[in-house]
């Protein structure tokens, strides 16, 4: 604003400051026009025109700088400042001191006076360093007994982690919460935790039989599902079979790879055996056999039956079956190698004792008899041996071939022989074939009569069928002379 001057005087010299400013005659004199001469019509006090010189000195220049930096790292403060003193200050955001405490970007400006009452402005645009943020690369979980490592992601100029490191990346071992402080070139700060939370992998409860049956297979398995297997046996599936006694372990492994161990025992059983031994006299018995039984377990075993002789059959020599004719004896004999082996014991077939403690008897059956002969060789042993003697019957007959009723002998027709049992047919024929008599019954006979009648004397044909004791037949056939 230029002022209005009273003008009583020839000139106008003044010192200023350099904002100032004055107009005559509309011609303004500042500091691009410091000094000049004007006509002021009807200026003078008789109303006639006066003439002016003006000369303007100015004070020298406010040299006003706000020193501080124009970025500030976000959340914090800064302090914009004067570096000279000056009579006031006013600041836009209201402050009037030398120094303004600033915490956020904005355009801050400042104006001052000095001693003169001459005024400067500054300002200055103070925005914000660029945002960052440290990422902390690592797991979010650990396992119990592990270690892991945790690191920023970036190049910073100092770390600061809350369990007191000062590098780039920490080992930890334990869960829990890490937060780390870093610096950037710009001396800004910027933090960030991370939450390690810890991954206890219980104890695998490995289930299965504590014991299997021989020469079975037993399995073994986990009670809950994991990400990874790995049996001392080499096997990587959740569950294996086993076949013989031991200690099974396994490590497992969750997804996060933390891993974890048991094992379970098992005994194979040994085999069930049940064993069972008999004495016997019969060779042919003797040996073993296996029949299957089942333990008090449940398994299945075998019950091992074994027959022993209860001594070696001596040995002997035996007679071979015998054959004779009727009336004759025979003698049977069993011969013993050693004579003290055994006691002998002769029976018939109806088990009558016939010598008894003797080897050798005579014998003279009427009819075919089987014999038996024992061999007591131990109190829990006897042999029994047969011996077949054969009867067979004279088969000797007489038949006469003349008689006479009259005569004092041979008065009949009859047959004569030892061993005949019967007579089934008993027929006596004429010369012309004519049946004249017929019998049977072991008793026939012809007495030289037809039905009470006697014959004439003459040749007749005789025909006869008979049995003898050892089961033979024979027919007889021929002539008998009839004389009266």
């Amino acid at each position: 604003i230029t002022p209005i001057y009273e003008f009583g005087r020839s000139s106008f010299v003044e010192t200023v400051c350099e904002d100032f400013s004055i107009e005559f005659n509309n011609i303004v004199y500042d500091i691009d026009r410091p000094f000049g001469q004007d006509t002021l019509i009807g200026a003078s006090a008789n109303g006639c025109d006066s003439f002016i010189n003006v000369q303007l000195d100015f004070f020298p220049p406010i040299d006003v700088a706000i020193e501080g930096d124009p970025r500030i790292c976000f959340g914090e403060s800064d302090i914009l400042s004067l570096s000279q003193e000056y009579v006031s200050y006013a600041w836009s955001e209201g402050g009037t001191e030398q120094e303004l405490t600033i915490d956020g970007p904005g355009i801050y400006s400042v104006t001052v006076t000095d001693l003169q009452g001459c005024t400067a402005q500054d300002l200055i645009v103070v925005d914000y360093h660029p945002d960052f943020f440290p990422d902390i690369i690592g797991p979010s979980q650990i396992c119990t007994g592990d270690e892991t490592t945790l690191s920023v992601d970036g190049s910073f100029d100092s770390y600061e982690w809350s369990n007191g490191a000062f590098t780039d990346e920490i080992i930890i071992t334990q869960a829990g919460e890490y937060n780390v402080t870093v610096v950037n070139a710009a001396g800004c700060e910027s933090e960030n935790s991370i939450i390690i939370q810890s991954n206890d992998l219980d104890v695998p409860n490995v289930i299965g039989a504590e014991s299997f049956c021989f020469d079975t297979s037993s399995e073994i398995s986990l009670e809950n599902t994991y990400a990874s297997y790995s049996w001392s046996t080499g096997e990587t599936t959740p569950s294996i079979f086993v076949q013989e006694s031991g200690v099974y372990l396994v490590t497992v492994s969750n997804a996060l790879g933390c891993q974890n161990e048991n094992g379970l025992a098992v005994v194979e059983l040994e085999e069930y055996i049940e064993r069972d031994t008999f004495f016997t006299c019969d060779p042919a018995f003797q040996g073993q056999e296996n029949f299957p039984v089942f333990s008090p377990e449940g398994c299945q075993g075998r019950r091992i039956e074994t027959t022993i002789l209860y001594t070696d059959i001596p040995e002997y020599d035996l007679v071979q079956n015998q054959s004779i004719i009727s009336g004759n004896s025979t003698n049977l004999f069993l011969n013993l190698e050693d004579e003290d082996a055994a006691t002998l014991n002769w029976f018939n077939e109806s088990d009558e004792l016939i010598c008894g403690d003797c080897s050798e008897v005579e014998v003279a059956p009427s009819e075919t008899t089987i014999y038996y002969v024992t061999v007591d060789y131990h109190p829990e042993c006897q042999l029994r041996e047969i011996v077949e003697v054969e009867v067979k019957s004279n088969t000797d007959i007489y038949i006469p071939n003349i008689f006479s009723p009259d005569m004092i002998t041979n008065q009949t027709f009859q047959i004569y022989g030892p061993d005949i049992e019967s007579i089934e047919q008993f027929n006596i024929y004429d010369r012309w074939g004519n049946l004249v008599m017929e019998r049977t019954g072991l008793d026939s006979f012809w007495d030289g009569r037809n039905n009470g009648l006697e014959l004439v004397s003459g040749v007749y044909v005789y025909y006869i069928e008979l049995s003898f004791y050892d089961g033979t037949t024979q027919t007889l056939v021929g002539d008998i002379t009839l004389i009266e």
